[in-house]
């Protein structure tokens, strides 16, 4: 039995998952299996409930060292051992660099309690026998043993023998094994590739790097056996190296599993000497006759033993195909080798040995499940008990949101919830929620909790989240059931930019020993493991480059089918090479392997006791963060509640917006006192005028937001639902529109279902309608619902399908439910529940909806400045957001180092006109502001560069070009990059002109830089629109140091052109403006035009390709949007025209024809030809947001 194999979770080393591990362990008939990986044990969890689906007890550990080349195991007795050992990991992580984790000498120190370890004295150069003496000395005697390996090379046996014969003579056990580096032999190829990619090197420069042969997989016990068993002939080699021959009687107490001897005397000093001691173990001296050493346990001879040849040969080949035949062939129920190549196990000592793996197993009882740790407890103001505090919180917050006095209803449902959170003790954990909420509110954040939090009405009086869901009837089962049993789940969006501050709050309050964020391990995906592996095994970089465009970035194994499906010879090879055939093996067993860690996008973790005694902690590579080894799925076999603290950029964008909106128009506003249920809103959402408007803004979003014309919030709820991949996979969305429109009737399975789907039109899109359509008619309690919505979910299991199938059933014919009808609702629930939607998430959403549509109408440059600076994020890139500000009536001006700061900013604007107050907003009417944009949108400038300006600009006004050389102090790129943009515009007059100036600073051709006042002729400070005044001046500035400078100035076309280049956009127009009369000479239609034409015309339209969408719900259709001056054209794509036209499919401009079909006011072309468009206008670098 193998008591240490590795993982994938030893980065680049270990190239199997646990999952395989443990599948190959039940297939080969092992009882029990250990994982131990290197300074890891971010596998524990999947591992053991691998082990557990598979019948296998798992033996958790890692491997740790104080010295590289002295490596041993630690394995985990019980709970307190576990503890040890995590501690021991955290510490080897946090106590040195990032990537390089080591214990110190006295890091066992009071930590070897429940701990078993193995020094791995075959894999360790570096083992003295005073260093395994010093180790074992550290143990309980018995709890240290020495791990043997023999992988059949020459130098294996030798090595283990010395080993038995210094075990032998010291009383200290050992046990065979063979420290698996993966699950079965046709894994070996991925290694190799893992190893190259840890070491960067490929495979043919690899050299002695990569294991030597391909033995290093999980075998069986008759394999092991036929290995180790020194009985296997009557001249045993083991009876010589101190071993026991068959029926010997003289076995020495330790191999029969004695009690180690005591350690020689000695200070705890001296045993720390012993551990980092140098020189190796020698066995004999160096001038010593190799035919006097102890022979080897098995004869070595190149190619590894003779029974493994043995094997190998009768399966009809050698080396590692034949090893991989013989593993197939030889495997019997048990996956051992046949009677005939394996010795029947006997009481030799290496027999011996291999049943002390049992006792070791035996002796390791601990399981995850045994940790539990619990909450910290919540610091009451003035010691009270949590339970009344959270009570009293509650009632105060219920008289706010409800009013005085609060409903029956609510009355009903709050007590109906604060019951089930006192049973399950959870009292602490939404006192911590509280306190989070309460402290970003202090601090101006803006925050709001989403997901199935939103139906519980606690979390709503609390404040932590915006939805009622009393008056939405919403189930509160669906966030916490005691059936259930399991932790809440509740999300905290939090506005972006200033997460960082409530994440560092929460780190301060309880601690950075009890709190951790959640790591998440990212695995080999299609495109990635086919890049890595053809960098690997030596193709060159345009065949990498073919063959990642033959896949997309779905799963390895899908990418690896596809190449093997003709995708390899699309891209320019042989089949049926080997270098070939390898590859598509790799990339098949790379799928899901773990490449790297991350941090979780907002899991937060805390813990009653020091959480690094749970599972271990590592820095992070973002400064003030730790990060532990577990992911989000991980944490509830041990118990663990995660927090999430999730960072949404609307919120930033609204906070930034309403301040904004307060400053400049004196409106008392905040993102609670948004007037609700405006017509004028909804006007703006039925017409889809919504870029930058939260999650309504795409494609799909835009041509439904026309068929449904939500009305009022609901309608809101519905629309945030709708575009989903569930409902989309489910059919649904048609059904509904059609009902929405009057197309079709709106039916119910039973009249009973009309007060649950009445809301959506007889069709369910919520979970909560699943749960409540088997509360109405099958009779089932909210908690049975929920348990019903899991066992139906995503994550579906056979067993407790079946189990929940039949009490629906029998609840539904109890009921008086037709059976035609049964089997149609449970038909429609199992297919329901793995799409439905959370309707208390989708609310959650709707009212981010509602707030960004309404401040994009009332307020529009200060809802662009605030969505340009919180870039990026959301669907559209700068470019587009500034094009449709200027679309309505926002006055964009451009880039200037004497008016902009950093971020876009708002500045009185020209018009006369004053603004009044919208309907329900107490405030004066204020002017008109128009949009300055930040240095921020200059390409090239970083950190360190707005540090410096804004350092300069604290100083006072920039006065010349010279001015801002010497203030600043920002190099030759970053001054280009600024004078490219056009920033100097107010301090040189004409770009080229601004350049050439600054050149000549930079590199002395002007003398000292001194301030010089601004010469006559040269455009104010401030100066608007253009190219800095070129067209103002004229030409009568072309003059600097009495020098003349033929640079004339850029046309209107270049520069655009130039400012795409520079930032990505254009504060002067849009490049498709340059191009349109001769567009139009061609017959090319804008895509206002566009909208004139009928269902079926020929058209073509050409614009900026600002969005390419392939869904995976689309079955290969490509969605791609075009953009022009007057707006936006959307495209079809099929998967015939796209592979005619990829390449062209990526230019930046495009011209596509195709046939127009509308759908009312939903149009759309389905496109058969795409050419690019090749100009002088630029958009050569505007950015597109393309998404699969």
């Amino acid at each position: 039995m193998e008591l240490a194999a590795r993982s994938a979770f030893s980065l680049l080393d270990g190239a199997s998952t646990p999952e395989a591990l443990a599948a190959r362990a039940a297939r080969v008939g092992m009882p029990a299996l250990g994982m131990a990986d290197a300074f890891d044990l971010g596998g524990a969890v999947r591992f053991a409930r691998a082990c557990r689906g598979a019948g296998v007890r798992p033996l958790l550990g890692a491997e740790v060292f104080v010295r590289p080349d002295r490596p041993f195991v630690l394995l985990c007795r019980d709970v307190e051992g576990w503890r040890n050992l995590a501690s021991l990991v955290t510490e080897a992580r946090r106590s040195r660099p990032r990537g390089e984790p080591r214990l110190t000498a006295g890091a066992l120190m009071g930590r070897t309690e429940g701990l078993l370890c193995l020094v791995r004295v075959s894999e360790g150069e570096g083992w003295t026998e005073g260093a395994v003496r010093s180790l074992a000395a550290r143990f309980p005697a018995g709890d240290c043993l020495l791990a043997l390996e023999h992988h059949g090379l020459p130098e294996d046996g030798r090595r283990a023998a010395r080993w038995i014969e210094l075990a032998d003579r010291t009383g200290i056990p050992w046990v065979p094994g063979n420290a698996p580096r993966y699950a079965a032999p046709g894994d070996r190829i991925v290694h190799d590739v893992l190893t190259c990619l840890r070491h960067d090197t490929t495979l043919d420069e690899a050299g002695d790097r990569l294991l030597p042969n391909g033995e290093w997989y999980l075998k069986s016990g008759r394999q092991m056996a036929a290995r180790w068993c020194f009985g296997a002939t009557p001249e045993s080699p083991g009876s010589r190296a101190g071993g026991r021959a068959r029926g010997s009687s003289s076995a020495s107490p330790a191999l029969r599993g004695g009690r180690s001897r005591p350690a020689p005397s000695g200070t705890m000093v001296r045993q720390d000497q012993e551990l980092l001691a140098d020189p190796p173990l020698r066995f004999g001296s160096a001038t010593e006759d190799p035919r006097t050493l102890p022979p080897p346990i098995i004869p070595d001879r190149p190619g590894g033993s003779a029974d493994h040849r043995r094997v190998a040969t009768r399966a009809g080949g050698a080396g590692e195909d034949g090893a991989r035949r013989a593993d197939r062939a030889g495997e019997g129920r048990d996956g051992g080798v046949g009677p005939a190549s394996a010795p029947t196990p006997c009481d030799c000592a290496g027999c011996e040995g291999m049943r002390r793996t049992l006792e070791v197993a035996e002796r390791c009882h601990f399981r995850i499940e045994d940790l539990r740790p619990r909450l910290p407890a919540f610091p009451v103001p003035g010691g009270g008990e949590p339970e009344g505090f959270l009570r009293a919180l509650v009632e105060q917050g219920a008289r706010e949101r409800y009013g005085e006095p609060v409903g029956e209803a609510e009355r009903r449902q709050l007590e109906h919830e604060l019951g089930i959170i006192g049973r399950l003790g959870l009292v602490d954990y939404f006192l911590i929620v509280w306190d989070i909420v309460r402290f970003a509110r202090r601090r101006g954040i803006l925050v709001q909790g989403r997901g199935s939090a939103a139906n519980s009405a606690v979390c709503y009086c609390l404040g932590i989240t915006a939805v009622d869901p009393v008056g939405m009837d919403l189930l509160f089962e669906r966030f916490l059931s005691e059936e259930r049993g399991e932790a809440p789940d509740i999300d905290l969006d939090i506005a972006h930019r200033d997460r960082e501050e409530v994440l560092q709050y929460v780190y301060g309050t309880w601690g950075r020993d009890r709190a951790a964020m959640v790591c998440e391990s990212i695995t080999y995906r299609g495109r990635l493991a086919v890049r890595d592996a053809a960098r690997v095994l030596g193709f060159p970089q345009e065949a990498s480059d073919r063959l990642s465009a033959e896949v997309d970035r779905g799963e390895a194994s899908d990418a690896a089918a596809r190449l093997a499906d003709g995708g390899a010879a699309r891209a320019g090879l042989d089949p049926d090479d080997r270098r070939t055939r390898a590859l598509i093996r790799a990339v098949r067993g790379m799928d899901r392997l773990p490449r790297h860690r991350s941090i979780h996008v907002g899991g937060f973790v805390l813990s009653d006791r020091p959480l690094g005694e749970v599972v271990p902690i590592e820095d992070a590579s973002m400064e003030e963060r730790t990060v532990i080894q577990w992911d989000k799925d991980d944490l509830e076999d041990a118990g663990l509640i995660k927090f999430d603290l999730l960072g949404l950029g609307m919120l930033t964008v609204l906070g930034d917006a309403l301040a904004a909106v307060r400053r400049t128009r004196g409106w008392a506003l905040d993102l609670a006192g948004i007037p609700a249920d405006d017509p004028a809103v909804y006007e703006v959402l039925c017409a889809a005028d919504t870029v930058g408007v939260f999650q309504v803004e795409s494609r799909a979003q835009m041509n439904t937001l026309p068929r449904v014309k939500p009305r009022c919030f609901y309608d809101l709820v519905i629309e945030v639902a709708l575009i989903r991949p569930g409902p989309i996979q489910g059919d649904m969305v048609h059904p509904y529109l059609r009902r929405r429109r009057g197309e079709e009737p709106v039916t119910y399975l039973d009249p009973r279902l009309e007060p649950v789907l009445a809301r959506t039109l007889g069709v369910p899109l919520f979970q909560e309608q699943g749960m409540k359509v088997a509360v109405a008619l099958a009779g089932f309690t909210p908690a049975q619902a929920d348990r019903l919505r899991r066992a139906m979910g995503f994550k579906r299991s056979e067993p407790a399908m079946r189990e929940v199938g039949r009490e629906l059933e029998a609840g539904l014919a109890r009921n008086g439910v037709p059976p035609d009808v049964r089997e149609k609702i449970f038909k429609q629930l199992t297919a329901f529940s793995s799409y439905g939607f959370p309707e208390s998430h989708a609310a959650s959403f709707a009212l981010l909806v509602y707030a960004s549509a309404w401040l994009k109408l009332y307020a529009p440059p200060e809802f662009y400045a605030a969505m340009l600076n919180a870039q990026p994020m959301g669907f559209y890139s700068p470019s587009t957001l500034v094009h449709d500000a200027r679309r309505h009536g926002v006055e964009v001006r451009p880039i200037d180092l004497a008016r902009s700061a950093w971020d876009s900013t708002l500045e009185p604007g020209e018009a006369a006109e004053r603004a009044a107050a919208p309907p329900g907003v107490r405030g004066r009417a204020g002017p008109p502001h128009a949009l300055r944009l930040g240095l921020r949108l200059v390409r090239g400038l970083g950190p360190a560069a707005r540090e410096r300006l804004e350092r300069a600009r604290e100083e006072g006004p920039f006065a010349s070009v010279e001015d801002v050389v010497r203030r600043t102090g920002l190099g030759e790129a970053e001054l280009r990059a600024l004078a490219e943009a056009g920033a100097f515009r107010s301090l040189w007059p004409g770009r080229r002109a601004a350049l050439w100036e600054l050149l000549r600073r930079l590199r002395g051709d002007a003398g000292p830089l001194a301030p010089r006042r601004p010469e006559p002729g040269r455009p104010r400070a401030g100066a608007g629109a253009g190219e800095g005044g070129e067209e103002r001046v004229e030409g009568a500035s072309r003059r600097m140091e009495g020098k003349s400078f033929p640079l004339a100035p850029l046309g209107r076309a270049e520069r655009i052109a130039a400012d795409y280049r520079a930032t990505g956009l254009s504060a002067e127009g849009h490049p498709m403006e340059c191009l349109r009369e001769e567009l139009a000479r061609a017959g090319v239609l804008s895509a206002a035009a566009l909208r004139d034409r009928e269902d079926g015309d020929e058209v073509r339209v050409a614009g900026i390709a600002i969005c390419r969408q392939r869904p995976g719900t689309a079955r290969g259709v490509t969605f791609m949007t075009l953009e022009d001056e007057t707006g936006f054209a959307n495209f079809v794509v099929m998967p015939d025209v796209r592979e005619r036209f990829q390449v062209e499919l990526r230019s930046p401009l495009l011209l596509a024809a195709g046939r127009v079909e509308r759908e009312g006011e939903v149009i759309n072309v389905l496109t058969h030809r795409i050419e690019p468009l090749v100009t002088r206008a630029g958009a050569g670098r505007v950015p597109s947001r393309d998404y699969r």
